[in-house]
């Protein structure tokens, strides 16, 4: 940020949205992943009826064992790839 100017600026915006979006989608692959192959179908109605943000987070903390820790790794992963690229 330092001494960037406008442009500079726009373009760390735009870089912490892409990496934003990144971490996200690992996150959500991983939590399908890790949800019981009988929940699949339930999880999937979710996103068909556009559930909200708060329903999809409690339906992954009731059906996605050691959710924190999953969470946590995922990140850790992600810091480590993009910290070691």
């Amino acid at each position: 940020e330092k001494g960037l100017g406008a442009q500079g600026k726009e373009i760390l915006d735009q870089l912490k949205a892409d990496l934003m979006s990144r971490v996200e989608d690992t996150i959500n692959a991983t939590l399908v992943q890790k949800l019981p192959a009988e929940k699949l179908a339930d999880f999937e109605k979710l996103l068909d009826q556009s559930a909200s943000t708060q329903e999809m987070q409690n339906f992954c903390k009731k059906n996605v064992p050691n959710l924190d820790e999953v969470i946590a790794t995922v990140l850790l992963q992600f810091r480590n790839t993009y910290l070691n690229a």
